[in-house]
């Protein structure tokens, strides 16, 4: 069993052809669902890349046994904005309005970022156009690991917008937030799209954003919302959620201490890391240290990003139906002293990566 448990974490594998029916159980002390929930051990069991059961008291007869001493179990974390793998081809100079453009387009499923991407933990992204367009396109869902190694488009996710000064060029229309409001009133109806990111820092550009897209429908988050603890009831009132980060040792207090006061007035907040697993626990570790609830930091990994990209049903928890994307830590998945034991993608253990930063650039 020891030489079969380190022939399966050492490279993406698929199970034996001869035994392909054969469930997987994974045995951990502690299981962290993301929705706040946590079970006192027992076993996940997988089959088909399906979660079948989260705290079973005992193994189906013929299953392959994992067993994790000490450690805890989380649904695999999820980045809502990168541009990871895509780089500069996620803007358009030309044009500040582009509804009809998909991310999708400038997804390189092979590119190493990926890859890196999966074997840190970070199992979904939303490959998002940048922040230099007042409508960008559609963000792409992106598993990061698909066959091959190769990442998998899933879905097309919410449409991107930006109010913020990299929105307006002098070349082009619309060249003020004046002549933006109008445009956006313009192209914005019922038809629009039915989830949107919208990079608004300040609180007046969080303002303006709730007032042009909240009472049309549409299911609103605030990127960056740097400004947002001076708006958060209006945000708790419009049902809006928020991301924010990523935050370094750098970080002011004043942004450490957002989350925490968003989530207090009923604000779902996801983190973004920039495409990089370990910059996702770092954010969500400094925004504990300045109050925000353990089980919410997590959340903001797993549960409110799956929410946000549209993919809350298949992803984000470790539930019955759900995919068995989890990862094992030696401890609590967001103490920092925590080793990361094992990363499972659709139920099959891969190989554990690095911790060096994707290039720069995938910032969204």
């Amino acid at each position: 069993m020891l030489g079969l448990l380190v022939s399966l974490l050492s490279s993406t594998i698929a199970p034996d052809p001869v035994a392909a029916d054969r469930a997987i159980a994974v045995k951990v002390d502690q299981v962290y669902t993301g929705e706040g929930e946590v079970l006192r051990g027992g076993y996940l069991i997988i089959r088909d890349g399906i979660l079948v059961d989260v705290a079973a008291a005992s193994v189906p007869e013929g299953a392959w046994v994992l067993e994790y001493p000490g450690a805890s179990a989380c649904p695999g974390f999820i980045d809502p904005v990168t541009g990871l793998g895509a780089g500069r081809n996620l803007q358009e100079p030309a044009r500040a309005v582009l509804p009809q453009a998909h991310a999708k387009h400038s997804l390189a499923p092979f590119h190493r970022d990926f890859r890196q991407a999966a074997r840190q933990g970070l199992i979904t992204v939303g490959l998002s156009p940048t922040s230099d367009n007042l409508i960008g396109g559609h963000l792409a869902v992106v598993r990061t690991s698909g066959p091959e190694e190769a990442a998998a488009f899933v879905q097309d996710g919410p449409m991107r917008m930006a109010l913020v000064d990299d929105a307006f060029e002098w070349n082009r229309a619309p060249t003020s937030r004046m002549g933006a409001m109008h445009l956006l009133r313009q192209e914005i109806g019922e038809d629009f799209a039915d989830s949107v990111v919208i990079d608004a820092r300040s609180a007046d550009q969080i303002r303006l954003s709730l007032e042009l897209l909240g009472g049309s429908g549409q299911s609103v988050t605030v990127l960056h919302a740097t400004e947002a603890d001076e708006v958060r009831d209006s945000l708790a009132a419009a049902g809006a959620s928020v991301i924010l980060g990523p935050y370094t040792l750098s970080s002011s207090r004043h942004d450490l201490k957002l989350a925490a006061e968003l989530a207090d007035s009923g604000v779902p907040v996801a983190f973004t890391g920039n495409g990089h697993a370990a910059h996702l626990r770092t954010t969500a570790a400094l925004a504990m240290k300045e109050g925000l609830p353990a089980k919410e930091a997590l959340r903001a990994l797993t549960s409110v990003p799956a929410k946000i990209l549209g993919v809350e049903k298949e992803s984000g928890t470790l539930a019955k139906g759900k995919r068995a994307d989890l990862l094992i830590f030696s401890g609590h998945p967001l103490d920092l002293a925590s080793r990361l034991e094992a990363v499972m993608i659709a139920g099959l253990p891969i190989e554990l990566g690095s911790t060096e930063s994707p290039k720069k650039g995938q910032g969204q």
